[in-house]
């Protein structure tokens, strides 16, 4: 395997910093976001040399990344894109609803940078010899866009969580996490995610603190909950009963020692807590994270427990009735989760997809 690392701006953490303005222009949406981040000209320059000069290749599979689809085109090799959006994100939003969260544009440039990113995203969709997605058909939210109808045809298919095999994987015992963390052996341990690619600070600083709180009430009402505060910053005061930390790298076995995970909805995160049957609430701090606006609707659809705007009132409820109700648990585990991971092999399925698509004649 050689890596090659295509990013110009070689930046690794995105979590230090807000991608968007409070206004939504073409400057600001296309030139500052998108065309560096989705659909890159240099990108593509770039990995059209790399498809060039490596003629073996035959078959290239990438996440959203735009620009790879369309070099793998431009080179004539097989692409496989692999997707948790039916569309892009931008212009599944109403301009309504992003008006209600509080964001400025003009009615006509919103419109224009909607239309072009819809386009640019059914033209790549059409540049695809196969679309595999962990994402389930919601028909309140899905029925019609231009993926439905590849659905229909079997070009796009929905092959479950893909992650690593959790039936080959043998994580730490809960007793080895907590002694790790310096957690009593009888502690109940809530685990807290911030999202990794905040859109905004002000709404990450937000979360960080609004956990703090309700860690406390919840401490409260019994003193033996803990909590793992996965904060993405190295210098957060927290009170005694909370270990703040920038990231754990053992996070399948963290997930499988929690009591109850509190995370944004980032999809991965979802297929990875449904696939483990891990009790977990989905918090979106605010109407302005829409990049995760599509993946919080489709779970409050699919019955999940999820918290909008940073309900404390609602969230102590949830938090309390997940860590007492075997029933609500188990009746989570049976509908919602589910619908997301009804089988666990994702990974396996796309690999033999790839394995196929690889070796036939184009």
């Amino acid at each position: 395997m050689k890596v090659v690392n295509v990013n110009q701006d070689r930046e690794t953490d995105y979590a230090q910093h807000s991608v968007l303005t409070n206004q939504l222009s073409w400057k600001s949406v296309i030139t500052n976001f998108l065309g560096p981040s989705m659909f890159n000209s240099q990108k593509v320059f770039l990995l059209l040399k790399y498809f060039k000069k490596y003629s073996d290749i035959s078959t290239v599979v990438t996440d959203l990344d735009l620009s790879a689809v369309v070099a793998a085109s431009m080179a004539k090799k097989k692409v496989i894109l692999v997707t948790e959006r039916y569309g892009s994100t931008i212009s599944l939003i109403p301009p309504k609803n992003l008006k209600e969260a509080g964001f400025k544009f003009n009615n006509i440039e919103i419109s224009e940078i909607q239309t072009a990113m819809r386009e640019l995203f059914e033209w790549c969709l059409n540049l695809t010899d196969l679309i595999v997605t962990d994402c389930p058909y919601d028909s309140s939210l899905d029925n019609n866009t231009y993926f439905k109808s590849l659905l229909d045809k079997g070009k796009a298919k929905f092959v479950g969580p893909m992650i690593r095999d959790t039936t080959k994987f043998s994580p730490k015992t809960k007793q080895e996490v907590f002694s790790k963390l310096g957690l009593p052996v009888d502690a109940i341990l809530i685990t807290a995610s911030i999202g990794g690619t905040a859109m905004f600070i002000e709404n990450k600083k937000r979360m960080q603190n609004f956990y703090i709180q309700v860690f406390k009430k919840l401490h409260n009402w019994n003193p033996n909950i803990r909590m793992l505060l996965l904060a993405r910053d190295n210098d957060l005061e927290v009170p005694k009963g909370i270990i703040s930390l920038k990231y754990l790298p053992d996070w399948f076995s963290l997930l499988q020692a929690s009591d109850l995970v509190l995370a944004h909805p980032g999809w991965i995160t979802v297929t990875e807590l449904s696939s483990l049957r891990v009790p977990s609430i989905f918090c979106l701090s605010s109407p302005k994270e829409y990049h995760e606006w599509d993946e919080f609707v489709r779970l409050k659809d699919f019955g999940f427990v999820t918290n909008f705007n940073l309900n404390e009132r609602n969230l102590l409820i949830d938090a309390k009735t997940l860590l007492t109700s075997t029933e609500n648990r188990h009746h989570l585990f049976n509908n919602a989760y589910q619908t997301v991971a009804p089988f666990n092999n994702g990974t396996e399925t796309v690999s033999r997809m790839i394995h196929t698509i690889a070796n036939e004649r184009k």
